[in-house]
């Protein structure tokens, strides 16, 4: 992220991540002092940062990724995101890095 901004470059977060942080927070396993809607807010404030919707046809992709890929739906959308878009994944997540790994997406850890 720090080259991407040295560069001057974007970086895209999917919406699903939106869903993903709030799932968590509903479930008390997001530490912040903000709602997972101002968080979000914030993080879509950053000026590097652009947001990449989710269709329908990442919906049924994400049902047909080649490969073990992870169980966890909202991961599954993610990587067909990434898939689609030719994009990099950028996460602490071991599932989506192993799965990246095995040569199905590109990942990055963080």
């Amino acid at each position: 992220m720090d080259r991407a901004r040295d560069l001057a470059e974007p970086v895209f977060v999917s919406a699903v991540t939106a869903w993903e942080i709030a799932l968590l927070a509903s479930k008390g396993r997001f530490a912040s002092p903000h709602s997972a809607k101002v968080w979000f807010e914030r993080l879509m404030a950053i000026e590097t940062l652009r947001l990449v919707d989710v269709t329908p046809l990442l919906f049924i992709e994400s049902c047909y990724l080649p490969g073990r890929p992870p169980r966890d739906p909202g991961d599954r959308i993610i990587i067909a995101t990434a898939r689609e878009n030719a994009m990099t994944i950028l996460t602490r997540d071991r599932t989506i890095l192993d799965y990246g790994m095995a040569g199905h997406v590109l990942t990055l850890a963080c």
